[in-house]
Parts: structure tokens; C-alpha cells; sequence
């Protein structure tokens, strides 16, 4: 009798101690799943995203980058046609055609729930999520999306900049941010940087006319008209906003006023002082090109192979309209 107790007791302190271990083992191996998955989500955080707009000079090292986002500004025209400025369903091209035929434009601004949709998407792949806004002087979409900085899902991650650019101008903002992230510059460091560059940049446009500034409202149209008749072209200067620049009687006279203008800026930078030079051309016929070039190249004593030749952003170029062209200079 006392033998079968003694088993029975054996028996049930021998299940208990591998019940024991059972729970220790399955404990351990919870555990151990839930560092898995914490270790995963860890190091699969990416370190930074940039967002940008369709104001920016699409290059390469921006359009091949898999971490910079975009999100586009729609066209529409006079025809009521509405495009998304994706260079898919308009281009640069499609749209100097439309203004041969006497088409106009207008711009809408960024769709603030367009930006949050992709920040809902992009906040649990990046630690921080870098917003590179157009000039808040050229658009209220950056007035529409500082607030995402405040929600508590996006507070601290998300930083919203306006970059007070368009263009090249933006591009180089981006770039250079994105070196700074690669080299460990502190988030603050960042954005400091890229709320200030626009002081070390230059821009100015030209129109071929009046006439697109007065049909868009940006000039009084009997202003536009008497300036037409003198046959004189406007010179539009961008600083944060557009603002008029002066005005010229050829193209010839408008590139010298141009770069006058940025001598009194910046006080007569040359060669190695100045870390780019873009020339924006909006179909501008060869010969004019060239002087361009060329004058830009000996005045500022900078390689004619070094200066970037594109159209302008679409943004630009429904305002300004065919054979406009802009300088765009960065100093260091």
C-alpha cells in the first residue's frame, strides 16, 4: 500500500516538474520570438525618407532613389483638362505645344491628403520623414500640410521644411540633405541647413512677353499691353516669392542684367566661389541659346560644360510660358 503511494507521489511530482520545464521552455521560447520580432522591426527601421513635390528638378539621384517620395501639383487648362505634373500625363514639351495654340494654364496646389496617406505609409518603414516643400511664396502648400508635424502619430518622425525654392534650387536642398543624413549630421543639423540654403541661391526669369503674366494675373493687362507695344520683356526675380526684376529690350540685354543683378547680391562671386549655374530653357531658339551659355560661362568665369541646361519646372513654365528661359545660380 505505502509502495503505490510512494509511486502515485512520484508520478505527480515527476509531471509537475516537466510541466514545470514545459512552461520554462515554452516561456523561453516566446520570448525569444518576441526579441526576434522586436530585433526585425528594429533593424528594418530605415533611417530616413524625403518627400518632394513636383516643383523640384527630377534628376537621376533623385528619381532612382528608392527613399524619396513624390507627390504632384495638378495642371489644368483652359480647355479644362486636368493633368497630374508628373511629366507622364503632361510634359514640358506637350505643354509649349498647347501655348502655340493659344492655350492657358493654372496650378493646384499639393492635396494635403495625398501627403498624409504616404506619411501614414511611410511612418513605421522610417525613423524620420523629411516634407521639402515649394517656396511657401509661390504656394500654399506648405501653410496646408506644417500641421501633420503636430499629430501624435507624426510628432518628432515628420519634419516639414520650406525650402523657400523651386526647381534646382530645391534639388540641391535635397541632395545636400541627404549627404548630411549619410554622414550622421544630426536631424536639427538638417533641417537648420535646409531652411537657410535659399540665401546662397539666385534666381531670375524671363519671359518672352508680357502677355502670360498679364493672362494669369500676374501683371495689369493694359500695364502688359503698353509694354508689348514698347516691345520690352519683363524680368521676374525669385527670392522666396516672385517679384519683377526689371525690365530689358532684347535677350541679349536681359542675360547682362541678369547677371548684374546677382554681381550686387552676392558681390561678384567667381569661378570657384560658385557651386552651380543652371540655365532653364524654355525652347529658346540656338543662337540665343548659345549667347547665353557663353556669356554666363566668361562672366562668371565658370566651365560652359559645368552649367545645367533643362526646361523649367512645369510650375514655372505654364506662367512664363514658350521661349522664357531662367538662371538659376547657387554660390558656396
Amino acid at each position: 500500500m505505502f509502495l503505490l503511494i510512494d509511486k502515485l507521489i512520484l508520478i505527480q511530482i515527476n509531471n509537475n516538474i516537466i510541466k514545470l520545464i514545459y512552461n520554462v521552455i515554452y516561456l523561453i521560447i516566446k520570448i525569444y520570438i518576441l526579441f526576434l520580432c522586436f530585433l526585425g522591426e528594429f533593424m528594418g527601421m530605415k533611417k530616413y525618407a524625403f518627400i518632394v513635390d513636383s516643383s523640384i528638378a527630377y534628376v537621376d539621384e533623385i528619381a532612382n532613389n528608392p527613399d524619396i517620395y513624390k507627390v504632384c501639383f495638378d495642371i489644368t487648362d483652359s480647355e479644362n483638362k486636368t493633368y497630374e505634373d508628373n511629366d507622364k500625363d503632361i510634359t514640358s514639351s506637350e505643354i509649349i505645344e498647347k501655348f502655340s495654340r493659344g492655350i492657358l494654364f493654372k496650378t493646384n496646389a499639393v492635396s494635403p491628403g495625398k501627403v498624409m496617406v504616404l506619411l501614414e505609409d511611410l511612418i513605421n518603414e522610417y525613423e524620420n520623414i523629411f516634407v521639402f516643400t515649394i517656396s511657401s511664396g509661390l504656394s500654399s502648400y506648405y501653410d496646408n500640410v506644417k500641421y501633420f508635424e503636430e499629430e501624435p502619430e507624426f510628432k518628432g518622425k515628420v519634419h516639414i521644411i520650406d525650402t523657400c525654392e523651386i526647381g534646382y534650387g530645391i534639388t540641391n536642398i535635397v541632395l545636400e540633405s541627404k549627404k548630411m543624413l549619410d554622414e550622421n549630421a544630426s536631424v536639427d543639423d538638417v533641417i537648420e541647413y535646409a531652411k537657410n540654403a535659399y540665401k546662397k541661391n539666385f534666381t531670375m526669369l524671363s519671359c518672352e512677353s508680357w502677355t502670360p503674366l498679364a493672362k494669369s494675373g500676374r501683371a495689369p493687362s493694359a500695364v502688359a499691353k503698353l509694354l508689348n507695344i514698347a516691345k520690352t520683356k519683363p524680368i521676374i526675380q525669385f527670392y522666396v516669392k516672385n517679384k519683377l526684376g526689371g525690365v530689358a529690350k532684347s535677350f541679349e540685354t536681359t542675360i547682362k542684367k541678369i547677371i548684374s543683378s546677382f554681381d550686387k547680391t552676392f558681390n561678384s562671386p567667381r569661378g570657384s566661389k560658385i557651386a552651380s549655374v543652371v540655365f532653364y530653357n524654355n525652347n529658346i531658339d540656338n543662337d540665343h541659346a548659345e549667347f547665353a551659355r557663353k556669356t554666363l560661362s566668361n562672366s562668371l568665369d565658370f566651365p560652359i560644360s559645368s552649367i545645367v541646361e533643362n526646361t523649367s519646372p512645369n510650375l514655372v513654365l505654364v506662367y512664363t510660358a514658350n521661349k522664357s528661359f531662367g538662371i538659376h545660380i547657387r554660390v558656396k
